[in-house]
């Protein structure tokens, strides 16, 4: 179930801790309205045990196949060549591609490097890799689905562990227009 992320109730039973968000959410260029709306594009999904968990996706057609898609991802090393989300890209202990187990560490405008497992691999379909650091689990996930004409591509990703929703308000904006670009890069280079 994915909710819209609304802190109203936050400002009534925290106004301390809204206080440092709120100063936090406006150092980093947020704008938010009074009623406490804060990363418009987070949604929050209840997870289990009815926990929030930040998340942001989003979704496109295009007129191309699965492989093709599937190669442009496969090459990690090659994503900053197409998408500005990624400046960096090197295999970790000698990972290939998006195999299982494999480990890459990324350099990300406005994020800290970052070392990315893959944890799940369906050639031509899916896969999803997490990062971790302390209080705070990502997990990215790439979707391919055939359509009529093309493609359905689906990028998402979730924030999980005990800082997830701080940083998913302070970073839900960023995360949103990050996945954004990289569909526009996989629009770009496979076609529309």
């Amino acid at each position: 179930m994915v909710i819209g992320f609304d802190i109203d109730d936050t400002i009534t039973r925290h106004p301390p801790f809204f206080a440092v968000v709120t100063h936090a959410l406006r150092a980093a260029g947020h704008r938010w309205g009074w009623k406490g709306r804060v990363c418009a594009a987070a949604a929050v999904e209840l997870g289990r045990g009815g926990v929030r968990m930040p998340t942001c996706s989003t979704t496109m057609e295009l007129a191309a196949t699965p492989e093709a898609v599937w190669a442009l991802w496969e090459d990690v090393a090659g994503w900053p060549g197409w998408t500005p989300t990624v400046t960096s890209a090197t295999p970790v202990d000698g990972s290939v591609g998006l195999r299982v187990g494999a480990k890459w560490r990324l350099v990300q405008p406005k994020l800290p490097e970052t070392v990315w497992t893959v944890e799940e691999s369906e050639p031509g379909r899916a896969f999803a890799w997490t990062s971790a650091s302390p209080g705070v689990r990502v997990r990215a996930e790439h979707t391919i689905e055939p359509v009529a004409g093309g493609v359905r591509v689906t990028l998402t990703v979730r924030m999980g562990g005990w800082a997830a929703p701080i940083v998913g308000m302070l970073t839900g904006g960023l995360t949103q227009r990050y996945i954004e670009l990289e569909a526009a890069g996989i629009r770009g280079r496979v076609g529309g």
